[in-house]
């Protein structure tokens, strides 16, 4: 929440360009909303390398960028401009990390 108030603010510490500020500040107010399930997808990583399933791990990063964000990236830009990039990077990160806790909890009830 934090990031959408004061996010301008937060970028403007960094550049002072308007542009710059205009293009991280959409990107403040668009992506953080998915670094929870972020988190969830990096976490169930880590939870399948140490299960001894880095396969799994390595599937579930190539299926987020190849499979996910980039198709959504093409299309996002098409319709949307930059912030359809952005878009596309929270869909990316929370359909992933859906699909993550779903695919861990699965694998780690087998065990």
């Amino acid at each position: 929440m934090l990031l959408v108030i004061f996010r301008q603010d937060i970028v403007s510490l960094f550049d002072d360009n308007p542009t710059v500020i205009t293009v991280a500040a959409t990107y403040l107010l668009v992506v953080p909303v998915s670094y929870g399930a972020w988190g969830v997808l990096m976490m169930s990583s880590a939870i399948f390398n140490s299960l001894g399933k880095p396969i799994s791990s390595t599937i579930m990063s190539l299926v987020r960028m190849f499979v996910i964000y980039i198709p959504l990236a093409f299309a996002g830009k098409a319709l949307f401009g930059l912030s359809g990039i952005f878009a596309a990077a929270a869909v990316s990160n929370i359909l992933m990390g859906l699909i993550a806790y779903t695919w861990n909890r699965k694998t780690y009830q087998g065990m």
